[in-house]
């Protein structure tokens, strides 16, 4: 969705709004496929049904409690696995770390929110868990390359 708004709403002209656009089209291209591995994506053999389902859980719970994370053994008891079983599970199903995950589930939900723009970004910070906007900033330019306020200004 984002990708789309940025084609419809792209500042350049000539040349360079050619050369973006294509680059959004091939970054759609690039979701797609990335949705559709996921979506096929079944749960390794050695992980228990009980257990896909209990790290199914495990993920609402962190998009839940983004502002305000549990400890992996307090994910791992609300979830009823241990903390071994929890790590290694989440990885195998989801191809990331239990923090990676909360990490770019944060960063996704700051950038729709300042695209939005009805929020500072101390606000935008405070709701997905940092409470100190400048390690929210330092965090983002990490994740994606630019600051949140470029995002708020429609540089990229």
């Amino acid at each position: 969705r984002q990708a789309l708004h940025d084609i419809l709403h792209c500042p350049l002209e000539g040349i360079m709004k050619k050369i973006y656009v294509e680059s959004k089209v091939l970054e759609l291209v690039a979701l797609v496929v990335s949705q559709a591995r996921q979506a096929t994506r079944t749960a390794p053999s050695d992980i228990r049904k009980e257990d896909v389902e209990r790290l199914h859980y495990a993920r609402e719970i962190i998009v839940q409690r983004m502002n305000e994370p549990c400890s992996l053994m307090q994910l791992a008891r609300l979830t009823g696995l241990n903390d071994f079983k929890l790590k290694k599970g989440f990885r195998d199903l989801f191809g990331t770390t239990v923090f990676g995950y909360l990490l770019e589930e944060r960063m996704n939900l700051a950038r729709r929110r300042l695209l939005q723009g009805n929020m500072s970004v101390s606000d935008i910070a405070a709701e997905v868990g940092y409470k100190n906007a400048t390690h929210f900033t330092a965090a983002f330019k990490r994740h994606f390359g630019y600051l949140p306020s470029d995002v708020r200004n429609q540089k990229v």
